[in-house]
C-alpha cells in the first residue's frame, strides 16, 4: 500500500517501523507527551544541555502525522524522550513541556518542536518579596519548590547548615533567590532520570555522586562506533583567585574579629597572591563564617582545572563520575567528574523525504573535573534596595511597647507579603 493510500494512524506506525529496522546495536529516539498515542510523535533530531546547578533544556525536532495537534495536550504537560540501543532503553529524559512549536506541512507530516525544562524551570515564573525567619536553607527550599509543584526532590547533605534568623527575598524570582541560597550555602544541584520523571538532588560534596559509565579512550572514532568510548579529551588549567577573605560584624559581640581565611590546598600551578576579599560575609556566627569562606574559594576555583571531551554514551551527564580507560597517559584513566554536558542526537530517517541511506546518531561534548572536587557555584549578586524603606511597628497585641533587651523593634515592611504585623514580623531592628 502506497503512503498516499494510508491513513495518518498507519503512516505514523509505518515510520516508527522504519526507525526501529536497525541493525544490531543501532540507536533510536523516541518521544512520548502528555496523553497522546505513544506513536503521535517521531523524533528527527535533539539537542540536549545539562550543567550542574543549571536547569536542563532539551529540544527535540519531530514530525507527526497529525496536522493539528492540540497544543492544549502538550504544553505544560510532561515529556519523556528515550534513548534506546539495540531495543533496550540507555537513557530517559522526562521533562514539563515549556514550548511547543508547529511547523511546516508534508504530504504525510508536520513538523514540530518541543522545549522541555524539569519541574523546578517553573520558579522562573514566580517573583516574590518575603521574609524567612529561624529556617534552615532545606526548609526554605522545600517552600519555594513545592509552591511550584516539585515534588520530587532529594537532599544529600553532608555538611550541617544552620539555620538563619532572617532570610529576605526581595523583589527575585523563586529561581534567582534559590539560586543565591545554594550558592551562600555551598550546594549544587542535578537532576537524576528513573522513568517518567526526573528528580532534582541537592548535594554539598563530591561524595554523594554516583558512579556511572566506564569508557574507553579511542581517539578519532566515528559517533556511529557500536563501541561506547570517549572520541576526543583535552586538558586545561587556568588561573583563579588562591584565597579568599571574608569579614563581618555583630553588635552582640563587637570584640569578636568575625574574619575568616581560606587557601587553596591543591598543588599550586599559579602564584598564590590573588586574595578575594568581601564585606559583609553574611554571617553570624564561627560555622557560617568558615563554611561560607570555604565554599566561595571553592566556588571561585570550580574550573581552575578541568577537561573536555566527546563520546557516544547518552549516560554522561553532570552528577556522574565516569571512569576513564585506554588512555596513553596512565594519570589519566582514573574516575572523573562531570560538570557539563551537551548531546546532539540525528534520526534523519523518521522524515517523511529521506532516504534511508542515514542511520541514527548521537554523541555529547563534555566538561569533567577531578573526582574528588567538591564543585560549587559561584555567588550572584544580592538584590538591593532603593533609599530609606517604609514600614510601621508592630508587636503582640495589646501591647504599647514591645522591644528587646537591646532596645530593638520590630517591623512590618509594605512589601513582606506574608508578615503578619504581629511580634513575629520581620526580625529585631536597631534604631538610633
Amino acid at each position: 500500500m502506497s503512503l498516499q493510500k494510508k491513513s495518518a494512524g498507519q503512516i505514523a506506525q509505518h515510520l516508527a517501523d522504519r526507525m526501529t529496522a536497525q541493525p544490531a546495536g543501532g540507536l533510536q529516539f523516541t518521544l512520548t507527551a502528555g496523553g497522546l498515542p505513544p506513536h503521535t510523535f517521531v523524533v528527527a533530531g535533539f539537542s540536549l544541555s545539562e550543567s550542574l546547578s543549571t536547569p536542563f533544556k532539551l529540544t527535540v525536532s519531530l514530525a507527526s502525522a497529525d496536522p493539528a495537534i492540540d497544543f492544549a495536550a502538550v504544553l505544560d504537560n510532561r515529556a519523556t524522550l528515550a534513548i534506546l540501543r539495540a531495543g533496550k532503553i540507555e537513557r530517559t529524559v522526562t521533562g514539563m513541556v515549556a514550548s511547543f512549536v508547529q511547523g511546516n506541512t508534508g504530504k504525510h507530516q508536520t513538523r514540530y518542536e518541543m522545549t522541555l525544562r524539569p519541574d523546578m524551570w517553573r520558579t522562573t515564573l514566580r517573583q516574590n518579596s518575603r521574609i524567612f525567619q529561624q529556617q534552615d536553607i532545606k526548609t526554605m527550599l522545600t517552600t519555594l519548590l513545592k509552591e511550584s509543584g516539585v515534588r520530587d526532590v532529594a537532599f544529600r547533605l553532608r555538611h550541617p547548615h544552620p539555620e538563619r534568623e532572617f532570610c529576605v527575598q526581595y523583589r527575585e524570582t523563586d529561581f534567582d533567590f534559590l539560586q543565591r541560597l545554594t550558592a551562600e550555602e555551598g550546594l549544587f544541584y542535578f537532576f537524576e532520570f528513573t522513568g517518567n520523571k526526573n528528580t532534582l538532588v541537592f548535594a554539598d560534596v563530591a561524595g554523594a555522586l554516583a558512579k556511572g559509565p566506564v569508557l574507553p579512550y579511542h581517539p578519532g572514532e566515528a559517533t556511529q562506533a557500536q563501541q561506547l568510548c570517549v572520541t576526543a579529551l583535552t586538558r586545561q588549567a587556568q588561573v583563579r583567585p588562591a584565597t579568599v577573605e571574608l569579614k563581618d560584624y555583630t553588635f552582640k559581640n563587637p570584640v569578636w574579629a568575625a574574619e575568616f581565611r581560606h587557601h587553596m590546598r591543591e598543588h599550586p600551578l599559579q602564584h598564590t597572591g590573588y586574595e578575594h576579599f568581601d564585606f559583609p560575609g553574611r554571617f553570624k556566627d564561627e560555622q557560617h563564617g568558615a563554611d561560607f569562606t570555604r565554599y566561595r574559594l571553592e566556588a571561585l576555583r570550580n574550573d581552575a582545572l578541568t577537561g573536555h571531551g566527546d563520546s557516544n554514551h547518552a549516560a554522561m551527564l553532570p552528577g556522574v563520575l565516569f571512569t576513564l580507560t585506554d588512555h596513553p597517559r596512565d594519570d589519566l584513566n582514573q574516575l572523573w567528574q562531570l560538570v557539563s554536558v551537551s548531546h546532539n542526537g540525528s534520526q534523519p530517517q523518521a522524515l517523511e523525504q529521506a532516504g534511508g541511506e542515514s542511520g541514527t546518531v548521537m554523541s555529547n561534548q563534555f566538561t569533567f573535573i577531578p573526582a574528588h572536587q567538591h564543585w560549587r557555584p559561584r555567588p550572584g549578586r544580592k538584590p538591593v534596595m532603593d533609599g530609606p524603606q517604609i514600614a510601621k511597628v508592630v508587636g503582640p497585641a495589646g501591647e504599647e511597647i514591645f522591644c528587646d533587651p537591646y532596645g530593638r523593634i520590630r517591623l512590618q515592611f509594605l512589601w513582606d507579603r506574608y508578615g503578619q504585623s504581629d511580634d513575629h514580623s520581620s526580625c529585631w531592628i536597631r534604631v538610633t
